[in-house]
């Protein structure tokens, strides 16, 4: 809630010596609010013989709602309550009728003390990313992985998105036989793009998964089993990864592998697995870690 007020010098002579057409206008006052700004002031009308004048509140900017009181004074103070008005659009709207004769030719006011409180617009939700994964995920699988005489389901439209490769697959036969990996490879990388646990796994199957991701362009899940082997298993497993790296002609873990040697020698040289290296695998990793 926002609390401020407005005051305006006047007086009893100056309200009653006028006609209902005439009015004298406050300030206008611009504040912020939680959901914007807004512009806010009063004026009011002349009273002619005898008569009371009423009190105008204009709001103009974010959408409020404002209540509060209208003080006069000081010959015979007193106040008007003002209820509670929403504020959706600029407008102007009477909220008292006060008596000009309680205010005086002395020093004479009229002070507006507001309350504003924001109105939130309702807005439409968003629809996310993993809104449509759910929702794709609640269908029946309409698409098989073969490999090592087992099959692994998947949804054409989720993997149309994530990889090229099996998009392009799948537009020919529903069921794609895999030859080149074994069957716990698919399954575990097909588990990982779908969030689920697979479990602990040694450096060779995770690179098994790592070459097989990168193959059949599963960018989602290569970029995650990269992440994974640069920032834990480089760290334990050095020896390993670089050797299968090399084995297998990786050449994007031969570069990370070249990069981490270069950064970590003299720790890596006395490890007992690398003096048990093959003198071509440390040359090759030594001129990899010098050519960078």
């Amino acid at each position: 809630m926002l609390k401020d007020s407005i005051t305006l010098d006047t007086s009893t002579s100056a309200l009653t010596e006028t006609t209902t057409d005439w009015f004298v206008k406050s300030e206008e006052k611009t504040v912020g609010v939680d959901n914007g700004n807004l512009q806010w002031s009063f004026r009011v009308t002349g009273a002619g013989k005898g008569g009371f004048c009423n009190v105008f509140l204009r709001v103009g900017g974010s959408p409020v709602t404002a209540h509060g009181t209208v003080f006069i004074g000081p010959l015979k103070e007193c106040s008007y309550p003002v209820e509670t008005i929403a504020f959706k659009e600029p407008f102007e709207t009477t909220v008292a009728s006060i008596d000009p004769s309680r205010i005086g030719n002395a020093k004479g006011f009229i002070r507006f003390e507001i309350n504003f409180e924001p109105v939130s617009t309702p807005k439409l939700p968003q629809i996310s990313l993993e809104d449509i994964f759910s929702n794709l995920i609640q269908e029946e699988p309409d698409v098989f992985l073969s490999a090592g005489g087992k099959t692994v389901p998947l949804h054409r439209g989720i993997f149309s998105i994530l990889s090229p490769s099996l998009k392009s697959l799948f537009s020919k036969a529903s069921i794609v036989e895999i030859t080149d990996f074994g069957y716990s490879t698919v399954k575990d990388t097909i588990d990982l793009c779908y969030g689920r646990a697979i479990g602990e796994k040694c450096v060779e199957d995770v690179i098994e998964m790592y070459k097989f991701s990168e193959k059949y362009v599963i960018g989602m899940a290569n970029k995650k089993i990269e992440q994974f082997i640069e920032k834990d298993l480089l760290v334990s497993h050095f020896c390993s990864i670089a050797q299968n790296a090399w084995k297998f002609g990786e050449k994007s873990l031969q570069n990370k592998c070249a990069e981490y040697f270069r950064k970590n020698a003299r720790n890596i040289i006395f490890l007992p697995e690398f003096v048990r290296f093959n003198a071509d695998l440390k040359d090759k990793l030594i001129c990899a870690s010098a050519n960078l």
